[in-house]
């Protein structure tokens, strides 16, 4: 990988979730200095909260042929995809890697990501961990327990604050720090720029599948442990399942909801502002939600511990017009759209 000259001022990127680290891989291959500022421990950077990403074609080319991750397992691809109504009837079954686009004839690949799977990929092309997969602690590439708070537009440069107040220059900044970005909200401080939720919550999580469970014997009726369930007028509501790993199952389940819950006013950095429910909560919540699904849903989501469950409402910006660049400041990810609205 190409080094960089030390008397450069790098591009300082806010965040190491994946989108922080995307953009760090993106320069190094360009042979841009960066420098990473991650407000959370190295020890917590990767913690795993169930999350799952779902891989469209287009994120899987950028990963696999331009930012090298091909053969990486960072991933786990859709080979059939099962898809049922709210009851478990079987709708279609799909054959994802025979899609193709009607005026193409190239495959379309689909997949899962785990995040903390993804995260601890990057990192690993970035070479920022030890021979011991530990991340460290000595590159000045990232810096971690360090946060960005605000910024200062000058003649061919950006000077950015960090939370100990330190001013450093950069040649551009670039915020990849989540739906409560700091960056974001020095850079529309002016305006009102609050959330506004689109009436749908999910829950989400993982589920550690036990040989001989009766959810393992559910799961082996079914032709695929890929699986999305579609509701009805009756029956509403979205599920989605995916092994990412061997009997380790992350899903999602979307409902909508009039109220949002109190998730979202968390700052939770495993969780993107999602909560973790007590035992109470979820055997209570999760039994309403439940009721009258299908027998795999029902156990996918008991099985799990409370705080291996998340919830949290769907949000979008109530002023979509606003910019996502100031000067040499630009918004990524969830700091510049955190939902695309879905009602």
């Amino acid at each position: 990988m190409p080094r960089f000259h030390r008397n450069e001022n790098p591009v300082i990127i806010a965040g190491a979730g994946p989108c922080g680290l995307v953009a760090a891989l993106t320069l190094e291959k360009a042979g841009i200095p960066y420098v990473i500022y991650e407000r959370t421990t190295t020890e917590k950077l990767c913690s795993n909260a169930g999350s799952g990403i779902d891989m469209a074609p287009t994120a899987i080319k950028i990963l696999d042929d331009y930012l090298g991750l091909a053969g990486k397992n960072w991933m786990a691809p859709y080979e059939i995809m099962y898809i049922s109504d709210m009851k478990g009837k079987q709708i279609a079954l799909w054959d994802m890697p025979s899609l193709k686009l009607k005026k193409d004839s190239e495959r379309l690949s689909f997949g899962t990501a785990n995040r903390a799977r993804l995260q601890h990929n990057l990192l690993d092309a970035l070479n920022l961990k030890d021979v011991n997969g530990d991340i460290k602690n000595d590159d000045d590439r990232l810096i971690c327990s360090t946060s960005v708070v605000g910024y200062q537009n000058l003649d061919g440069l950006v000077r950015v604050e960090l939370n100990d107040g330190t001013k450093v220059d950069a040649l551009a900044l670039l915020a990849c720090d989540g739906i409560h970005s700091a960056i974001r909200k020095h850079m529309h401080k002016d305006v009102d720029d609050s959330l506004n939720y689109c009436g749908q919550e999910c829950w989400w999580g993982k589920t550690t599948v036990k040989p001989g469970s009766e959810l393992s014997e559910e799961l082996k009726r079914l032709p695929s442990t890929s699986m999305v369930a579609i509701g009805t007028n009756e029956m509403p509501g979205a599920f989605f399942s995916d092994e990412v790993a061997p009997n380790e199952h992350a899903w999602g389940y979307v409902l909508a909801n009039k109220t949002p819950p109190n998730a979202n006013a968390t700052n939770d950095l495993t969780r993107r502002g999602g909560s973790v429910l007590t035992t109470e909560e979820k055997k209570r919540e999760i039994d309403e939600v439940i009721a009258d699904r299908s027998k795999v849903l029902q156990l996918m989501l008991q099985e799990p511990s409370a705080d291996e469950i998340t919830r949290a409402g769907f949000f979008d910006r109530k002023n979509l017009d606003l910019s996502y660049i100031n000067g040499r400041v630009a918004l990524l990810g969830d700091a510049a759209h955190p939902q695309s609205p879905s009602k």
